[in-house]
Formats: structure tokens, sequence, C-alpha cells
């Protein structure tokens, strides 16, 4: 069997269905998580090696890393001060023990967008914190710079109810995960689209409001389509003392920022393509 290959974030939304294809592909994949029993329950996880250990402590990046020759990285960020954020200190401590070992490639889930030029947005600076890290870390990288995920979809509703934080005038291309990770499976492994940074759109352009309605009406059919204006909610978190809240408020503030509009897909021509529309996918979770 091949090296494994050393997957962070594997227990996320966007993490599992990478990893599960991977193992589908015949990739050995390793995943260090901060809670092994947890995640050995999770079934969208079979066939992973589950290492337990925290990105953020150099002595567990560089056990779990041991024998790996690549790594992928699906980090999000448990905090927006960009310098201790978990994305930050774990991608550095990735890099930095990556560039002790025989590591041939490290992939990074980053965002669509300039995000450079976007550094006074805290979400966008940490994304573009870590590419900059990848790309001085000497090591052949890729990052994946796709739109918003139809995965994220359910996590605007609660209780049934249906709410987006504040105005988000606008449009994404929105993809789906397993296409998504036809395309790190297929880019990893052809090291001619190594060291380049890959926007990634899905077929269509959408609102929040408009992949939300037609999930609402694949799913919750009859619900409206609320929304929660952001100063609420940033009040609720200061109230509360609830971190969740605040990040949250602060992520869609800078979403209402910045939109995908004018971006060109460089999804090379050798990869499998992006083409589930949110109709498809939805119409796939109503069905299982």
């Amino acid at each position: 069997m091949s090296a494994p290959l050393l997957f962070v974030g594997a227990t996320g939304n966007l993490g599992a269905p990478v990893a599960r294809h991977m193992v589908a592909s015949g990739i050995a994949v390793r995943a260090l998580v901060r809670d092994a029993d947890k995640a050995s329950q999770d079934k969208r996880l079979a066939g992973v090696e589950l290492v337990q250990g925290d990105v953020r402590d150099v002595a567990a990046v560089q056990s779990a890393l041991s024998g790996c020759t690549r790594v992928y990285s699906s980090l999000s960020s448990d905090s927006f001060d960009v310098d201790e954020s978990v994305e930050v200190v774990g991608l550095t401590n990735l890099c930095h023990a990556a560039a002790r070992q025989d590591v041939s490639w490290i992939g990074y889930l980053s965002g669509a967008g300039d995000l450079a030029s976007e550094t006074h947005l805290r979400p966008l600076a940490i994304k573009a914190r870590c590419e900059q890290i990848l790309c001085d870390s000497g090591i052949p990288w890729t990052v994946f710079k796709p739109t918003h995920f139809f995965e994220s979809l359910p996590m605007f509703v609660r209780d049934g109810r249906i709410a987006i934080p504040g105005k988000q005038p606008h449009t994404y291309h929105y993809l789906a995960c397993d296409d998504y990770a036809q395309v790190v499976i297929a880019v990893m492994n052809d090291a001619q689209l190594h060291n380049q940074a890959l926007t990634l759109l899905g077929p269509e352009a959408l609102t929040m409001r408009q992949a939300l309605e037609i999930y609402r009406d694949a799913l919750y059919p009859g619900q409206k389509v609320g929304q929660l204006p952001l100063w609420m909610m940033r009040t609720l978190g200061r109230m509360t003392g609830n971190a969740d809240i605040r990040r949250a408020a602060e992520l869609f503030s800078a979403f209402r920022a910045q939109g995908d509009e004018g971006a060109a897909s460089q999804l090379p021509a050798t990869v499998p393509p992006i083409n589930t529309t949110c109709q498809q996918w939805c119409q796939q979770q109503a069905s299982t």
C-alpha cells in the first residue's frame, strides 16, 4: 500500500466527503482529529486511520505526519484572531513538519477571490495568510479556491425556520462537495497542477436567497426564507457571550462585502467537471 495522506479537518462538513472519496479511490488516509472516539462513530470516515491530537500541537503534528507523503487541510477557524486562528497556527505547524519529512504535496481549502486585497475582513485575512504560508513553504502545493458549497445550506435552518444572516446581495457559483472531492483527487495526482491557486466555480450563479429557496422547495416546502439582521446577531452574541454567534455575524459581514461576480473558473480540462446544480443537489438530499 502507498504511503498515507495526512488529512486535517476530516470531521468537518467539507472535509468528511473529501476523505470518503479519497478512501474510495484507493488513497490511504490518516486523519488528525481532536477526539478519535467521536470520529470513529462517523460513518463518513469509514476506512480512515484516526490519530488523536491537536493541529496546534507541534509534537502531535510531527507524530501524525510520520510516514505520510501528502497533506490535505480542510481546517476552519474557531477564532478570527488572525495570528491565533487554528488555520494559521495549524497550517504553519503542518508546513514546518512537512519540510522536515518526505512530503511531496500539500493541498489547502481556501476561498474564491483575491483575498490578499480584502485583509481588512478578518475571515478573509486568515485565508490570505494561509495561502501565503503555503506558497512560502517550499513544498509543492495547491490552493483550492471554491466559492460557496451546497453543504452550507442546511446551516441556515434552525427548528424548521430558514433565515439568512444580513442582506446578502452577491451571487455565488455554488458547488457540491462530491464534485469538489473529485477535483482534489485529480489535482493531487497530477504534478503539472501543483504550485497553483485554482478558482473553482459551480455551474450556475445564485444569491444565497435563490439557493435557499431551491433548498426550501425541496426539503421544507411552504416555509418562508427570512432574514436575521447582522446588528441583531452582534448584539445577541455580545449580550449572551456566545462566541459562535459573534463569529457568524463577522463571517456574514465579510460575505456581504464580496461575491464571486467576475471570477473565472480555473478548472483544468484534465480533471472531472463541476456540474451538479442546486436543484440536483437538493433533490439528492430530499431522497436520502
